[in-house]
């Protein structure tokens, strides 16, 4: 293992090849039957499938392990997969605070089992990773500029700070009807006012606002408000679909995934 500066905890130790994206996310994403299991891969300009994973020499084992304990041991079991979607099961056992519809909306408190701060920690640790560096292969970028919220983040990620001010973070589960089995890596979305990351595990979508102007009502309505809420709604889903379609229409296609798409049009 190379030697080099651990960008979380800024010590000179061994570093790990760490995954933006916690290898085990991915697993359920794999078609076990098929004669290509690796996940489909969407971006801009390319749609294939690859087992390819976004990883790099980022941190040391200690920082590591604050990741794993945190928040991904106790989430990445309870993701969508082709069994099941334990996540979902366990906060559909709540009494919603509101109910629109597949729209409904949790206090987190109110949930059995449910670990909001590790969940909080989960989220927030991708988002930090995806600050220090781009990790995108062959072109693509993957990276999230939190400008001088970085440092904030790094803090917290750490344990020595509390959540920071001036953002908050919006955690959504998406219900059975939409059990999308996918990955997005960390974005930053258009918006005038703040700014908006996102990324999505399978059937759990973290959105992360930032900035002075994120709206008093978003802050307390979040997972890290006051209000401490964690919602359940298909629009991910929906979104999602729609830019697959769009990306169809205009990506280059692998020629392994267009033989793909071929035999399925045949049956």
């Amino acid at each position: 293992m190379p030697m080099g500066i651990c960008k979380l905890c800024g010590e000179e130790k061994e570093l790990l090849k760490s995954h933006l994206i916690p290898a085990a996310a991915f697993k359920p994403l794999r078609a076990r039957e098929a004669s290509n299991p690796n996940p489909l891969v969407v971006t801009n300009d390319w749609i294939g499938q690859s087992s390819e994973q976004v990883a790099a020499h980022v941190c040391c084992r200690g920082c590591e392990d604050i990741f794993n304990e945190g928040g991904e041991e106790w989430l990445l079991p309870l993701l969508a997969n082709l069994d099941g979607f334990p996540l979902y099961e366990m906060v559909a056992k709540a009494e919603p605070l509101f109910r629109d519809g597949e729209v409904a909306l949790y206090r987190a408190e109110g949930i059995p089992g449910f670990e909001l701060g590790k969940t909080i920690h989960f989220g927030m640790a991708i988002f930090w990773k995806a600050s220090v560096r781009d990790w995108g292969t062959k072109g693509r970028e993957i990276y999230v500029d939190l400008g001088s919220y970085a440092e904030p983040v790094r803090q917290f990620v750490l344990g020595r700070a509390p959540f920071p001010g001036r953002m908050c973070l919006g955690v959504c589960v998406l219900p059975p009807t939409v059990p999308l089995l996918a990955t997005l890596m960390p974005v930053q979305t258009k918006q005038r006012e703040f700014h908006r990351f996102k990324f999505y595990v399978p059937g759990v979508e973290f959105a992360l606002n930032v900035g002075k102007q994120v709206p008093p009502e978003m802050l307390e309505w979040s997972a890290t408000g006051v209000q401490q809420i964690v919602s359940s709604s298909p629009e991910f889903a929906r979104t999602f679909g729609r830019n697959y379609v769009d990306a169809l229409a205009t990506a280059r296609i692998s020629p392994n995934f267009s033989r793909h798409l071929k035999e399925r049009s045949r049956r």
